[in-house]
This record gives C-alpha cells, sequence and structure tokens, in this order.
C-alpha cells in the first residue's frame, strides 16, 4: 500500500525566504521524499492543517501567481499518482524507492527540444512570466517545423543545424532583429540545458556562435508634437460609425492616458487598479522593473479615466482591458487587448492623418522624444519615466530625427559662409 503526502519545509536561509513542497512517498514504513519543482512558497502560503495553498488578500498579482502554481502542483502530484498505478497495472511488487526513482526520471525525460522547453514553459507560466513562455513557445515551434516537424535532441542542436535554421528564416523574408529573437531564445533554452546538465559540453560546439543574435540600431518610433495634436484633435465621437465612435474612440483615450502618464507602458494601463488612485495622485508599480512612479492626477487624466467609469463600475480595473468575470487569465486578456489596441492604433493614425506606425508603446517613446526636444534635463526624464539609470535613458533616446540634425548641419555650414 503506498500513500503519498504533502509536505513542506521552510527554508534554511535566514530572513523571509520561500521553503519548498515535497511529496512525502510511504511504503511499508519505508519513507521516500521527492521534490516538486519550482513550488517556492513563503510560510504565510501554506496550511499545514488542510495540506493546501493560502491566497493572500492584500496582493491580486501574488494571488494569479499562486493558482497557477496550484495548478502545477496538482499536475506533478497526478504524474506521481500514474507512477503508481503503471506500476500497480504491472503486478510486480514495488516499494517507495520505485516510486520516488519512476518520479525523478520522469523529471528527467525532457532531453529532447520540445519535452524540455515545455517544461520551461510551465515553470514560467506558474511564476506569471507569460511574455517569456510565449517567445519560447513560438521559437520551439518554428525550428522544429524547420525540422520537418521532428523534435530535436538537445546535445543534436549543433552550429550546422541552426546556421541551416538562419538561412531558411532568411529566406522566409526575415530581418537581421527578428532572426536575433529567435537564436537568443533558443540559446537561453540551450543554456538552461546545459546548466541543469540535460547536455554534457565536452566535445560539443556552441551552436550559436555563427549566428545573429545581436540587435542592431533602429529608428526611434517616436511621433512629433503635431502628430501627437493630430491624434488629439481626431473627432471619432461625432462619426456614424459605432466601430468609431466607441473602439476607436476607446483606443485613442487609452493611448493619450499613456502618454499623459509621462509614456506609461501598455501592460501598466491594463493592470492599473482604482486602488492605485489615492489624494489625487496615481501610484504604481512598473512592472518590468517594479519601479515606484507617482503621477499627479491632472484634467486631462481624469476625463480619460471618466469616459470608462461606467463599463468598469464592478471591476477593480481602470480601464475594461481585463475583466475579472472573464474565465481567461489576465495575462492572456492583456494580450489580447495589446493585440486589439494596436489594431485600432493603426485605423487611428491614418484618420488622423499621421503618416508613421503608431503602436501603443509609441506614445512612451514619444512623451520622451518631445520632453528632449523641449530641453527637459536628462534626469528628469529618467526619472519620469522609471529607469534605473541615466545611461538607460540615454540609450533610450540616442538620436533625434534626422530632419533634427540636418537642421543643426545647415547652421554650422552657415556659420562659415
Amino acid at each position: 500500500m503506498i500513500s503519498i503526502k504533502d509536505v513542506f519545509r521552510l527554508s534554511t536561509k535566514k530572513g523571509r525566504h520561500q521553503g519548498r513542497l515535497f511529496l512525502r512517498i510511504i511504503s511499508n514504513r519505508k519513507c521516500r521524499t521527492v521534490t516538486i519543482p519550482n513550488s517556492g512558497l513563503y510560510p504565510e502560503e501554506w496550511d499545514k492543517e488542510r495540506l493546501r495553498i493560502i491566497y493572500p488578500i492584500d496582493n491580486p498579482r501574488r494571488r494569479e501567481q499562486l493558482k497557477l502554481l496550484e495548478k502545477y502542483i496538482d499536475k506533478e502530484k497526478s504524474a506521481l499518482f500514474r507512477i503508481v498505478k503503471n506500476l500497480e497495472e504491472q503486478g510486480i511488487l514495488f516499494d517507495a524507492d520505485d516510486v520516488a526513482g519512476a518520479y525523478r526520471r520522469y523529471l528527467n525525460s525532457g532531453n529532447c527540444l520540445l519535452a524540455y522547453s515545455q517544461k520551461l514553459i510551465r515553470q514560467m507560466q506558474a511564476k506569471e512570466c507569460e511574455r517569456m513562455a510565449v517567445a519560447y513557445k513560438v521559437c520551439v515551434a518554428r525550428l522544429i517545423g524547420y525540422n520537418n516537424g521532428r523534435d530535436i535532441p538537445l546535445n543534436k542542436m549543433t552550429a550546422g543545424l541552426m546556421k541551416g535554421f538562419q538561412l531558411y528564416l532568411l529566406s522566409e523574408g526575415l530581418k537581421s532583429n527578428s532572426i536575433a529573437f529567435y537564436m537568443r531564445n533558443l540559446r537561453s533554452i540551450y543554456n538552461k540545458a546545459v546548466a541543469e546538465r540535460y547536455i554534457e559540453l565536452a566535445g560539443l560546439e556552441n551552436p550559436f556562435v555563427d549566428v545573429i543574435t545581436t540587435t542592431q540600431r533602429t529608428v526611434k518610433r517616436a511621433l512629433t508634437a503635431k502628430d501627437m495634436q493630430k491624434i488629439l484633435n481626431c473627432d471619432l465621437l461625432n462619426m456614424k460609425s459605432e466601430y468609431h465612435r466607441k473602439y476607436l474612440y476607446g483606443a485613442q483615450s487609452i493611448f493619450l492616458f499613456s502618454f499623459y502618464m509621462r509614456g506609461m507602458s501598455f501592460v501598466d494601463v491594463a493592470y492599473l487598479r482604482k486602488e492605485n488612485i489615492v489624494d489625487g495622485f496615481i501610484r504604481y508599480r512598473r512592472r518590468k522593473t517594479n519601479t515606484l512612479i507617482e503621477v499627479k492626477m491632472t484634467p486631462e487624466l481624469q476625463k480619460i479615466i471618466n469616459v470608462f467609469a461606467d463599463e468598469v463600475s464592478n471591476s477593480p480595473y481602470v480601464f475594461p482591458l481585463i475583466k475579472p468575470e472573464v474565465p481567461i487569465r489576465p495575462r492572456l486578456q492583456y494580450m489580447n487587448a495589446l493585440r486589439m489596441q494596436n489594431v485600432h492604433l493603426t485605423t487611428l493614425a491614418k484618420i488622423a492623418g499621421v503618416d508613421k506606425k503608431v503602436t501603443t508603446h509609441v506614445a512612451r517613446h514619444s512623451w520622451a522624444s518631445i520632453g528632449k526636444q523641449q530641453r527637459v534635463p536628462l534626469s528628469v526624464l529618467s526619472e519620469c519615466l522609471g529607469h534605473s539609470s541615466e545611461r538607460m535613458t540615454a540609450i533610450y533616446l540616442s538620436g533625434f530625427e534626422s530632419t533634427v540634425l540636418d537642421s543643426a548641419n545647415n547652421l554650422v555650414a552657415k556659420a562659415i559662409k
């Protein structure tokens, strides 16, 4: 008779650190424990009596992470129970050592690219790193598609394979930055496999030594002050089409909100909660860097918030981009909203007479670029953007548009005439 029990062990490090969940396998008084990978929990997040996760009340983001973690833990426990069932169906004698060994072999079975990447993707989803999970999934699928749909042993990811894959991507019309995206993510997966000893490097060449992994500088995606005025003055409410009055007007309002919020990233707009607005200030932490941003409420910001007030009356969010009542993970709702926002902004730009590509991130670049042209000090821009250093802001703002540089050149040339 086999019994399996959840066990939570506190971290032995000093300070507040996550402990780990184990599964205790007991058979004929023999006891073995196996670790559930990536099951980090703080002591207050585990109910010792009921053997289940406790969800925090005042931390929505952590609550969503724990929900995904609970699903992941249930999946690993189900795998362990399947192992026990398979051993029973074989009609052979087995004990806790056999079950624990079979489970460890199950964990280490991902020595092919697809299986291993799927394990990484599950781990990232449990930590709510959805963007990286999607990137891994897309890149692995493209490489396996190039390999005629066949999975690839990790130790067979050779320089020849990656060179061939790069030529394939070039033939598909991809530019160097897009190719670098694929190669960097595949290299990240490969390096993780090396670190976890799925691959022995002895005698193996670096698969990524002769392929594109660095990005090239691209033209900054920023609108001029005149372009922003065109977006602002585009009168959509008086148009006959409901699409223009509702969807495009909503996209216009959110784009301007992002701009007025010092170039607030769309992900932060989507996750902005009503509780972030206190005493005439909007305070939030950037999801990318966890930097605290504080912006004073202005009439322009309040006007935009009021546009969506009725639609979000029963929601904790400021904007109807993530809807708690919809049975879809918030991150996926955000990604869908991002895609639709960019579609609407493309249409909006055409109507407004802006002949540049407009996306959600253009609001952030435009705020920074216009601020630079208005001679706002670099240190102030850096703090407004939530950058960790002025150097990062300098890189972010590197280069005026060519018309400004041409004007400067003309001034210098005229000086010697």
